[in-house]
């Protein structure tokens, strides 16, 4: 019987743990600003999709999108992410191979900076990626991010 949140097609309980520690590394490289580290968690040619509908295609392209969002002193008409709480609170795996997953996550964040410079209310969201598993290791393929309302 699968876990709650998880669904198999010949995956392994190991692989599913693999997913939660590539979203633990994930929050983690974000948390410490480190937009190299949170690039490398991306497939070589990942499409990525940003809360505010940015899309990029390629590892450098993420770690280049981060950077911006990331600098101190704030990039000009950019909010600032650098001193950004993000929460992942659930992560839901459903596998189509066994080496491909559809993975959702639910977050919140706070501390982001506006544009403007001033501090935005609290968000919350949804991230859906795609994970694949190359050479016994999971990436994200692509991750496609909305901030939900309220």
């Amino acid at each position: 019987m699968a876990s709650p949140g998880t669904e198999h097609a010949g995956a392994t309980s190991a692989d599913e743990q693999a997913i939660h520690y590539l979203a633990a590394a994930v929050v983690d490289a974000l948390n410490r600003a480190d937009t190299r580290a949170y690039a490398a968690y991306f497939h070589q040619d990942a499409d990525y999709t940003s809360a505010v509908g940015l899309q990029v295609r390629g590892r450098e392209a993420v770690q280049a999108l981060h950077d911006a969002a990331f600098t101190e002193p704030q990039t000009p008409d950019w909010p600032s992410f650098r001193n950004a709480v993000t929460t992942f609170h659930s992560v839901r795996t459903r596998f189509v191979r066994p080496d491909v997953a559809v993975v959702d996550i639910r977050w919140s964040q706070k501390g982001v900076l506006g544009p403007d410079g001033r501090p935005w209310d609290n968000r919350r969201g949804l991230m859906s990626w795609t994970a694949a598993k190359e050479d016994g290791r999971w990436v994200v393929v692509t991750s496609h991010n909305m901030q939900l309302p309220g």
